[in-house]
């Protein structure tokens, strides 16, 4: 559906931007939450953007400005280096979570 111009997924409608956070996971580990405002960045692009196929041109510099996520694909990249020995590090929109040992996880 699209209201006002933009693209909106349905189970989330009324949430506000705040209630969605992004996280990452490298292969074999926990998924790691993205600082506050890169979360935030990354939920206003991706209402703008949606899951529409925009191909590579949608990257959102991330932790410093060091990192990109490709919003389509999901995945981040560094800006300034090649990926170690070409593992790629997966990104997640999450709303709903559990709690571990007093840290919240995005359910995947």
């Amino acid at each position: 559906p699209d209201v006002a111009g933009k693209f909106v997924n349905p189970p989330d409608v009324n949430l506000e931007i705040n209630q969605v956070r992004w996280f990452y996971r490298e292969p074999d580990k926990y998924w790691q939450p993205f600082c506050g405002c890169d979360s935030v960045r990354l939920e206003q692009s991706y209402r703008v953007y949606g899951d529409y196929n925009t191909g590579e041109r949608v990257r959102i510099p991330v932790m410093g400005d060091m990192y990109e996520v490709y919003l389509f694909t999901r995945v981040l990249k560094p800006i300034y280096w090649d990926e170690v020995y070409g593992k790629q590090t997966v990104v997640m929109r999450a709303w709903w979570f559990e709690i571990i040992s007093d840290n919240w996880y995005p359910f995947d």
